[in-house]
């Protein structure tokens, strides 16, 4: 019944199969024996209506070739979209490692059987290349030390150092490219070592540029 009193069945059995519901709703059940003699009162029955949330959690941004683990919530069980790049579709919390920026779709199962869908942006952005040589010679080709896609870094912090460990050039930001000199002056044919600290998370990257002429 759909009422504590009064009213027709909505169904005679032993199992209910409600309709859609789209609110918590309350049923009165209403037993018989075997000689169809009614109990004096109904059975209250609620049917709590849970509503989905998926949550795919913030979005991410990684430097191309670094991994980043997402994190959904809300289900029993979970399955991830595209699944190319994932180290497992599967799980709430798998690790991502996309070549260029992708928005991953998690649909999540809750314990009732409902499912909900949110969505997360892993932002790629380009890793930096940097040159092991260049000739500051004044004929306009490679004259300066250019560290390809450093622009995606605007806070980067670009240090140089000579072989006994004196810093010749330190730059924040690279809107400048070294031009292979200190205080002005040329510097010799040698090679010299770097430090770039690309941002406060990432681990520093060092490595060695030679000038020739």
């Amino acid at each position: 019944y759909d009422a504590p009193t009064g009213g027709s069945p909505l169904f005679v059995g032993t199992t209910f199969v409600t309709p859609e519901l789209n609110g918590n709703t309350t049923f009165y059940m209403q037993a018989r024996n075997s000689n169809n003699c009614a109990n004096a009162s109904r059975t209250a029955v609620n049917v709590t209506v849970v509503t989905p949330v998926a949550d795919a959690g913030p979005d991410v941004e990684i430097i191309q070739g670094r991994p980043a683990e997402l994190r959904a919530s809300g289900g029993v069980s979970y399955q991830w979209e595209p699944a190319e790049s994932l180290s497992n579709a599967n799980v709430a919390n798998p690790v991502a490692r996309p070549d260029v920026t992708t928005t991953y779709t998690v649909t999540i199962t809750t314990a009732e059987g409902c499912t909900a869908t949110d969505e997360v942006t892993v932002t790629v952005i380009p890793a930096i290349t940097a040159p092991n040589a260049f000739s500051p010679n004044g004929d306009r080709v490679n004259d300066v030390w250019e560290i390809g896609n450093i622009q995606n870094y605007p806070d980067a912090r670009v240090e140089i150092f000579n072989r006994w460990g004196n810093q010749i050039f330190s730059s924040t930001g690279y809107a400048t490219p070294w031009d292979g000199t200190y205080n002005g002056e040329s510097l010799p044919v040698a090679t010299y070592y770097y430090i770039i600290y690309l941002n406060s998370s990432e681990k520093p990257i060092s490595g060695h540029v030679t000038i020739i002429r």
